[in-house]
């Protein structure tokens, strides 16, 4: 009798998911998907040869199957697309943080940007001097550099430390850290102290009307 004209699909088909990082496990090894499908629900379909993942019927992953165990198996695009999101969400914070601590931030990276200069870079040298001199002395540098029309981070550190000189103040140095990535994320919000001001005045003034009395 002839084979049948279409063969019988013998391929294993499974509803899979993949958990924080972007892979999805099939006989005991991890195969990669496109980050943005993150703990989305898929389905696998893996022949002897070839591991597949669709995402509904639009086919997002293929691989070659693997026979070992334990492995990860990887798609180079699907790596390179998770280094550029991971590195523009580093960004998005680093500038969310900057606009949050100083007002004058987001025009003068605005002005950075139209006069071509390197965003990322800008923002990551204006996050450490918000951390050497605290927001208001780099808020107040900000605009004098942008009222200077000097749209780069050695610019707005000049200014830094021409104000610092003007105050006889000392050198600021860096707080080092320990490379635990719990310690390094860790964002303080700085407040000011003039309310504690202001409760020290109120002592003082009550201290000298029990002294009247």
């Amino acid at each position: 009798m002839p084979l049948p004209e279409h063969p019988f699909s013998s391929d294993t088909i499974r509803a899979v998911c993949s958990g924080k990082s972007p892979y999805v496990r099939f006989d005991k090894n991890d195969y990669s998907v496109p980050h943005t499908l993150i703990k989305k629900p898929l389905t696998l379909v893996a022949s002897d040869t070839t591991v597949r993942v669709l995402d509904g019927d639009c086919e997002v992953a293929r691989h070659k199957r693997s026979w070992g165990k334990w492995r990860q198996i990887e798609d180079e695009t699907h790596l390179v697309a998770l280094a550029a999101a991971k590195r523009n969400a580093r960004e998005r914070r680093g500038k969310n943080r900057l606009f949050a601590a100083c007002p004058a931030a987001q025009a003068f990276l605005g002005e950075v940007a139209l006069h071509g200069g390197h965003l990322g870079g800008t923002t990551t040298r204006l996050l450490h001097l918000l951390d050497q001199y605290g927001p208001r002395e780099l808020d107040a540098a900000l605009a004098d550099a942008h009222q200077r029309r000097a749209f780069a981070a050695q610019s707005v550190a000049h200014v830094l430390d021409q104000r610092r000189r003007a105050r006889g103040a000392p050198v600021p140095i860096d707080v080092i850290l320990p490379s635990d990535p719990r310690v390094q994320s860790i964002v303080v919000t700085q407040h000011s102290l003039a309310r504690y001001d202001r409760l020290g005045d109120s002592t003082d003034s009550q201290g000298k009307a029990g002294d009247h009395d």
